[in-house]
């Protein structure tokens, strides 16, 4: 993390020096035991090396000012002794679209889950699109990698009897849908798309 080049204008002129303390901690020390103008703003850039940084990341409402590898932190120096920045990994719904190879009929799937946590919307068709959508019941928390696994299965009637189903798995360990990926309107929802 960085001043500015205004900030560190600002500071030289106040007496005030900007260093880190500890991993991820950084102070303002006063060399003539100044405090900062109440009109003061600190200005800090944060650059990131990760490119996926901001579609995995959520993070304070401080940070307002977010360009590509580089965050600007406004502080006013009001009356507050500390500022806390808080980077958490996000949390969206997933959804899969499955493009149907079948033109025209309406199958019958369903995803499921190894952990009972991650619970899958009923499966829509799309006439129009010949296409398949569903959503993840709740958000899910991104991570780098997760410890369950999703398949989609396929109820098929068998013969003439509507009661009577076989269950059949057409993918077993299914893709996790990845950020940025795939482009959606809903910045809440990450998306995969799948050809059966």
């Amino acid at each position: 993390m960085n001043l500015t080049d205004e900030t560190r204008q600002l500071f030289n002129r106040r007496g005030i020096l900007f260093r880190a303390i500890g991993i991820g901690e950084w102070a303002l020390i006063s060399v003539n035991d100044r405090s900062p103008d109440i009109s003061d703003e600190l200005s800090l850039v944060l650059k990131v090396r990760d490119s996926d940084f901001f579609y995995y990341t959520e993070s304070s409402d401080v940070l307002k000012n977010i360009s590509r590898g580089k965050i600007v932190i406004p502080f006013q120096f009001a009356g507050t002794d500390n500022m806390v920045l808080y980077f958490q990994a996000r949390k969206v719904y997933w959804v899969y679209k499955f493009i149907s190879r079948r033109k025209n009929e309406e199958r019958k799937l369903e995803i499921k889950s190894t952990d009972k946590n991650f619970t899958f919307k009923k499966v829509e068709f799309i006439e129009k699109e010949n296409s398949y959508y569903c959503c993840s019941e709740t958000k899910i928390r991104l991570k780098e990698s997760y410890d369950f696994r999703l398949s989609l299965t396929e109820n098929i009637s068998l013969g003439g009897d509507l009661h009577t189903t076989e269950t059949k798995v057409l993918i077993s360990g299914m893709p996790f849908p990845k950020p940025g990926r795939i482009y959606t309107d809903d910045i809440h929802c990450i998306q995969e798309i799948i050809y059966i």
